[in-house]
């Protein structure tokens, strides 16, 4: 019997899984709440913190407050570590050596203070390279998870009030010349004692028209410093000066500073 063969003049076409006419965009994922808990130190540790010895453990306290939705979050705990304090030329880290003693994860009270009362520090800041310490404090779940952290201000560790006396005491003798030209970039040196290498070390040159940092420095010994001198603030063809006044002043820990040493910018042209 012979086989008819049907050919069909059209192509089959698949439906559609989605009926575009009632598709929806999916709604985008919900954004997370910002978090208004903070962190108030209402007792900051003292700027010069004396280090322990194996005989007398000397102790500092912080105090903290805990302030917005923290119990929303789950936060039960804080902990304190011990970092190297931000500077112009470092930056913040955490120091390496386990040298903060102490109860360092505390349990929140219920109207949120936190109180460490017993830190201690083992290592002065000169074995650190003369760097600052700050505390940081992060506000912690039971699992361990970090919600929130805050840095304390910066302070100095020492071994003994002689090394605070010895930075505090800096003087400053004579300058390698009393006067530089308004342009600047001169390079130039300070005698006086004693300069500390750190990281707080300055030389500020104080004008009618705002205080300048010498930069970059040099410390070749704790009794000479070479220094590029920076430009005056100030054209001289707008003023009615000839010359500008100024003072050379010296810190070695950014809170006490030297006597000061007269000193003049000139034109350009002076020879």
């Amino acid at each position: 019997m012979k086989q008819i063969k049907e050919e069909h003049d059209y192509a089959y076409v698949p439906q559609p899984i989605i009926n575009m006419s009632n598709y929806k965009q999916p709604l985008p994922p919900p954004k997370p709440l910002q978090s208004d808990v903070d962190i108030t130190i209402e007792s900051q540790p003292p700027v010069e913190v004396r280090t322990r010895t194996p005989s007398e453990i000397r102790t500092f306290g912080v105090t903290c407050k805990v302030t917005g939705s923290w119990r929303q979050m789950g936060a039960t705990l804080m902990n304190v570590s011990l970092w190297y304090a931000q500077t112009e030329l470092f930056s913040a880290g955490p120091v390496g050596k386990d040298i903060l003693g102490g109860t360092k994860t505390t349990p929140i009270l219920p109207d949120g203070t936190v109180t460490f009362d017993n830190l201690s520090v083992s290592e002065s800041s000169t074995k650190h390279k003369e760097r600052e310490f700050s505390l940081q404090l992060v506000l912690l779940r039971n699992d361990g998870h970090e919600l929130f952290i805050k840095k304390s201000r910066p302070f100095y560790a020492y071994s003994h009030k002689k090394v605070l006396q010895r930075r505090g005491s800096v003087k400053l003798r004579t300058l390698s010349k009393p006067w530089g030209r308004i342009s600047g970039k001169e390079s130039m040196h300070v005698i006086g004692s004693p300069f500390i290498q750190g990281p707080a070390l300055a030389l500020i040159i104080r004008t009618p028209f705002g205080d300048l940092n010498a930069k970059p420095l040099e410390y070749y010994s704790d009794s000479v410093l070479f220094f590029e001198l920076p430009a005056c603030p100030v054209d001289l063809s707008t003023t009615n000066q000839s010359e500008v006044k100024a003072q050379i002043i010296l810190t070695n820990d950014g809170r006490t500073y030297s006597n000061p040493l007269d000193f003049t910018y000139v034109p350009d042209s002076a020879k």
